[in-house]
C-alpha cells in the first residue's frame, strides 16, 4: 500500500491536499467509559493513550483521538500505532518538489458511522467491513456500549457471522442497523452508491 501510494504522490500535480482513509486493521475504536475527577480533556486523552494497547491489540506507542462530547458519557476512542502514523506521513513528505499536504487522516468506518447517524440518529448499530476488518459500534445517539475491530476478516461469509455473534443481544428496530462494505473490485459507481461517504463508488 505505501508503495503505490507514494507512485501516486510522484504522478500527481504539486501542492495536493491528500485525504488518507484508513483500514480498521490500521485505526482501531474502543469506548473510553467516564472517569470521576477528570475534569480536561488532556486528562481524558492520557487515559485514552494508556488504555488503547489493551483495548485494541495494537502493540507498541498509539496516536489516540477522543471523540468530544459529555464527560460523563463513554465516548468512543480510536488509536493507531504511532509507527504506522509515521510511515504514512513520511511517505506524504517524502516527496519535497510536490510538498504535498496530508489534509486529513482517519478510518474509514468513522466516516461512515457519521453519515448513518446524520442520515438516521436511531441506528443502533453500524458495522464496517473494509479490506482486512470488521469493525461494529453499537449505541443510540452519541452514546456508545460497543466499540471494537476484529482483523483480519477479509471475506463475507466471516463479517457475517462475527456480526450476528456480536448483535445477538442487541435490539434492533427495522432501520436500526447499517452495515456498509468496501467493495474494492468494483470498477465503476454502481446505483445508489453513497456520495456523503467516503470511498462511496467503492
Amino acid at each position: 500500500c505505501l508503495g503505490a501510494l507514494g507512485t501516486w504522490l510522484e504522478a500527481a500535480p504539486s501542492k495536493v491536499k491528500v485525504r488518507l482513509v484508513l483500514s480498521g486493521g490500521i485505526c482501531r475504536p474502543f469506548i473510553v467509559p467516564p472517569v470521576p475527577g477528570v475534569k480536561t480533556a488532556l486528562e481524558l486523552q492520557r487515559i485514552a493513550t494508556a488504555m488503547a494497547p489493551k483495548q485494541t491489540g495494537l502493540s507498541g506507542a498509539c496516536s489516540v483521538w477522543v471523540d468530544r462530547g459529555d464527560s460523563s458519557q463513554a465516548r468512543v476512542a480510536a488509536a493507531m500505532q504511532v509507527a504506522h502514523q509515521e510511515e504514512l506521513l513520511q511517505m506524504v513528505n517524502a516527496v519535497r518538489a510536490k510538498r504535498h499536504v496530508v489534509f486529513s487522516m482517519r478510518p474509514w468506518w468513522s466516516d461512515l458511522l457519521r453519515a448513518a447517524l446524520r442520515r438516521n440518529r436511531a441506528t443502533a448499530v453500524v458495522a464496517a467491513q473494509d479490506c482486512d476488518s470488521l469493525t461494529v459500534l453499537v449505541g443510540q445517539g452519541d452514546s456508545f456500549e460497543l466499540a471494537t475491530t476484529l482483523t483480519p476478516v477479509i471475506d463475507r461469509a466471516t463479517a457475517d457471522a462475527a456480526l450476528a455473534r456480536m448483535t445477538l443481544s442487541v435490539d434492533t428496530g427495522e432501520g436500526q442497523m447499517l452495515v456498509g462494505r468496501l467493495m474494492l473490485e468494483r470498477a465503476q459507481q454502481g446505483e445508489g452508491a453513497p456520495s456523503d461517504v467516503a470511498l462511496g463508488p467503492l
